[in-house]
């Protein structure tokens, strides 16, 4: 036999005792009488009984495997057929965290030659004693205590270390420089992390962390770990595939060292990334929409640095404005520049004001200019960021082109403002206008309105037709624009009936002046197919401050004016004066809510006796509310009408309340239907129905607003009349007249007589409701003094 195979057959063994872990074949190949002396105390055996005993306690110590780093074998023929084979080896565990420690072991072994090959009889194991000085055969005492010491320490920097290790985040890992990577020791933090334990890491996947890996990931792990450097530290991120299946990204950070035995290993720390991966892809998805968003989109995104106070744009701002924008000391340059509309400045700087001073959101709407000079009406949205202590820092946000939609809103606008045949202003937009500049009013200016009336206009109806008519109504309203200055009000009110708003006078006497030269232009207007037809119209006028100070009084003022007028024998003016309110005058010229004249200036004697009757039964009666609801029936079966209501408003005038109803025969109460209604969101601006005169009257419901109309047309109701109750001026609710059965013209004599017994059930109601609210506030005051 030569002697490689003695020593292959002596590697062959160390293998199968250490790395495999072969008990039963190791036995196999050891002689009937082999004999075996270990490396600790007592360690000695003879026969494979003992050694099988022994074997088996070595199992139970430490089932893992261990790795040969190192080995040298000799091999000397024995007189016979035998072999004298000796050398030594280092052997690590497999698992660091079983606690054993690494093998440092010099052998000797016989073996001998059967038939079979070589068998071992005899097997010495030994342990070189590191505390004997070279040149010496014995031991010295004091360096024996040395040593002892030394390994105390060693053994508790150990421990520490490892405790360290163990409580480190994420894993702690060393591994061997091979192709899978053969975990040689791993924390529990790394188990923890891949969710597996131990022994399942050795069985499954034999120890070789690149199973672990990603498949599609091994590859370039391999090649950034491809023939590291001692010493140096590789960095570099990967998934490993978790007990649960799922990926996790891990940021690893390996060095390459030398193990005591010399071999390469590489410490290994795993850090948990995942969340930042996902953060990280977050972003980029966010970026990527933002820019295609940005590529997409006519809006300007901008960012304004609020601490360096700089403006970023995106380059849509070059497209749309055709010129460099303005970038740095933004808030002093863009006030003094052009770049913003003059009148818009203040908004302009209304937003930098909010957005500085730590407004989370910012919106404002100005003009900005563009490369032709021209203004384009733009949006402006900005959200403020903040720095960790809460200060703001930047604003982002956006600009959008809003121009042809202001321009789009402005011709709805007029054209919702504007009387359809005239040009002129149509009565609620008059009315608003007028209100806007009384409300403006210096405290020394002096202001006028005046209504004015054509006379006779039925008969150019009759005679001429209407197409005549509407001719002379476009004529007076051109005649009326150059009458007046651009600062007054003009609005057509009614059929035949215009009103003006005189914004500033000098003296109250320039009222009369103005009127007088209405009526000269109107007597000298020429009229087209009727040139014997002589026009003519009356004015009434009332004064602000002198006769009220408000819309709604000067229109009542005016109106009595204009029907003083009217009988001193028309084509006249006349100013309003206290002896008109107190004297025998109109009783109110009803319009319908529809714009449609109700043309009738007859009052019956039965007005004035159901609003004598209504009267004495309220002031009569032992309480207010019993008797309304009589009045309501009485009312209603007097004029015929299929249901009689009272609505009151809430204590902050957003909702209203069906308080008071009466109904027909066959006719449905809706009473309990009609409760806590918004006038904004459920009747939509319920309010501006309603004309100077308090009054909204509709004789067929289809023509009104499709909103308005969804809410009356489940009531049943064709046509209607109604009246405001109004409380110094504001609007607290109306009492109403319905017809469910067919659409109903209503006459003047009717409205004139509900109208009145409106007002007069209004005025009790009000009075009711006052003494209810001061007899609360007795018995709250009451209670609190008692308490």
């Amino acid at each position: 036999m030569e002697r490689t195979q003695a020593v292959e057959f002596i590697i062959r063994l160390e293998q199968t005792y250490l790395e495999q872990r072969d008990m039963k074949a190791l036995l196999a190949a050891m002689a009937p009488g082999f004999t075996w002396i270990g490396s600790g105390r007592g360690e000695a055996c003879r026969g494979k009984q003992e050694v099988c005993r022994l074997l088996e306690q070595d199992l139970a110590e430490y089932g893992g495997a261990f790795s040969i780093t190192e080995r040298w074998q000799e091999a000397e023929p024995l007189p016979g057929e035998g072999w004298l084979i000796y050398g030594g080896f280092r052997a690590e565990p497999g698992d660091p965290s079983a606690g054993r420690a690494e093998l440092d072991l010099r052998f000797s072994a016989v073996c001998t030659e059967t038939e079979d090959g070589l068998q071992l009889c005899h097997l010495h194991l030994s342990q070189p004693d590191f505390d004997q000085r070279p040149g010496r055969l014995y031991v010295l005492q004091d360096s024996r205590a040395r040593t002892e010491e030394f390994r105390q320490r060693a053994a508790e920097s150990q421990r520490e270390l490892l405790d360290v290790m163990e409580n480190l985040p994420g894993g702690v890992l060393r591994c061997r420089d091979d192709r899978d990577f053969t975990i040689l020791q791993m924390s529990s933090g790394f188990l923890d992390m891949v969710g597996y334990r131990r022994t399942e890491l050795e069985e499954q996947y034999h120890n070789r962390l690149i199973e672990l890996i990603h498949p599609d990931d091994r590859e370039n792990v391999r090649k950034n770990f491809r023939a590291p450097v001692i010493n140096s530290t590789v960095e570099q991120e990967y998934r490993l595939i978790c007990r649960d299946g799922h990926p996790l990204w891990v940021l690893d950070r390996s060095r390459l060292m030398r193990s005591p035995g010399g071999a390469p290993v590489f410490n290994t720390m795993l850090m948990d990334i995942t969340e930042r991966k996902q953060a990280q892809e977050a972003l980029r998805l966010s970026l990527e929409r933002h820019q295609i968003i940005m590529d997409q989109t006519n809006d300007i995104i901008f960012e304004w640095n609020i601490v360096q106070d700089t403006l970023s744009f995106s380059n849509n701002w070059q497209k749309k404005f055709g010129y460099a924008p303005i970038r740095r000391e933004i808030s002093t340059r863009i006030p003094s520049s052009k770049d913003v509309h003059p009148d818009d400045m203040p908004a302009f700087c209304q937003l930098l004001k909010a957005a500085s001073a730590g407004a989370p959101y910012s919106s404002a709407e100005f003009r900005i200019r563009s490369w032709d000079g021209r203004y384009l009406w733009c949006r402006i949205r900005a959200t403020t960021q903040f720095d960790s202590e809460g200060r703001p820092i930047k604003a982002v946000g956006v600009i959008t082109d809003i121009d042809a939609e202001k321009k789009h809103e402005q011709r709805l606008l007029e054209q919702a403002q504007k009387d359809s045949l005239t040009g002129l202003l149509n009565q609620s937009a008059a009315r608003s206008r007028a209100a806007e500049l009384i409300e403006g009013r210096r405290p020394e200016e002096i202001q006028a309105l005046m209504i004015l009336d054509l006379d006779n206009f039925k008969n150019v109806n009759d005679q001429y037709g209407h197409l005549c008519g509407d001719a002379v109504l476009t004529d007076l309203a051109a005649c009326l624009k150059r009458q007046f200055r651009g600062s007054d009000v003009i609005g057509r009110i009614g059929g035949d009936e215009f009103a003006v708003f005189l914004s500033s006078l000098s003296q109250a006497s320039d009222a009369g002046v103005k009127a007088g030269e209405i009526l000269a232009a109107i007597a000298a207007l020429p009229l087209e197919g009727a040139p014997d037809l002589q026009l003519s119209c009356s004015v009434g006028i009332a004064l602000c401050p002198a006769d009220g100070a408000d819309y709604q009084r000067l229109y009542q003022c005016a109106d009595l004016a204009l029907y003083q007028a009217k009988s001193q024998g028309k084509a006249c003016f006349a100013y309003y004066s206290q002896e008109l309110k107190d004297g025998p005058g109109r009783s109110g010229r009803s319009r319908s809510a529809v714009s449609s004249p109700i043309d009738s200036d007859s009052v019956c004697d039965v007005t004035e006796q159901l609003a004598r009757y209504a009267f004495r039964m309220l002031y009569d009666a032992g309480t207010t509310e019993a008797a309304i609801g009589q009045m309501l029936e009485v009312v209603g079966r007097a004029y015929d009408v299929s249901r009689v209501y009272i609505f009151e408003n809430s204590a902050d005038d957003t909702l209203c309340y069906n308080t008071f109803e009466w109904c027909g025969e066959g006719v449905s109460s809706e009473r309990e239907n009609l409760q806590g209604l918004s006038y904004q969101e459920d009747l939509g601006d319920y309010q501006s129905n309603f004309d100077a005169n308090g009054i909204f009257y509709c004789r067929d419901i289809s023509t009104l607003h499709p909103h308005l109309y969804a809410v009356l047309a489940p009531q049943g109701i064709c046509s209607m009349l109604q009246c405001a109750i109004l409380d110094d001026g504001r609007f607290k609710g109306y009492v109403g007249f319905d017809e469910c059965r067919a659409n109903r013209y209503w006459t003047q004599e009717q409205i004139e007589s509900l109208t009145l017994v409106a007002r007069v059930l209004s005025t009790f109601l009000v009075k009711q409701r006052l003494r209810e609210h001061v007899q609360a506030l007795e018995q709250r005051l009451a209670q609190e003094k008692e308490q």
